[in-house]
């Protein structure tokens, strides 16, 4: 199952790298784009040549949170390792004569 989701602004543009469908060829060939969204690839679909909407595999659209969509999408990565804000120690702010000599 696939899901078309992620509207996008009227003024966006398709991403270079990405190769995009009108509407008139989604509903032409939709079994050819739906097996590309199950097979895990995002799908732009544009209208008059602005981005719209993106068909995408069920996972990712039923995704429930912003990170969880963004690791899907490339846009960031699931860390290698645990890290823990206690590991580096205290936080100290910079004093304010400090800083104002540094800019000089």
């Amino acid at each position: 199952m696939c899901h078309i989701v992620g509207v996008a602004q009227p003024e966006q543009q398709v991403p270079a790298q990405a190769e995009s469908i009108g509407i008139r060829e989604l509903w032409r060939n939709a079994s050819k784009y739906v097996e590309m969204a199950k097979a895990g690839r995002r799908v732009p679909v544009t209208e008059h040549g602005k981005l719209v909407a993106y068909l995408v595999p069920s996972e990712e659209a039923t995704m429930t949170t912003t990170f969880q969509r963004m690791v899907a999408a490339g846009q960031v990565q699931r860390a290698t390792r645990r890290f823990n804000l206690k590991d580096l120690g205290p936080f100290r702010r910079p004093s304010l004569t400090r800083a104002r000599h540094s800019k000089n």
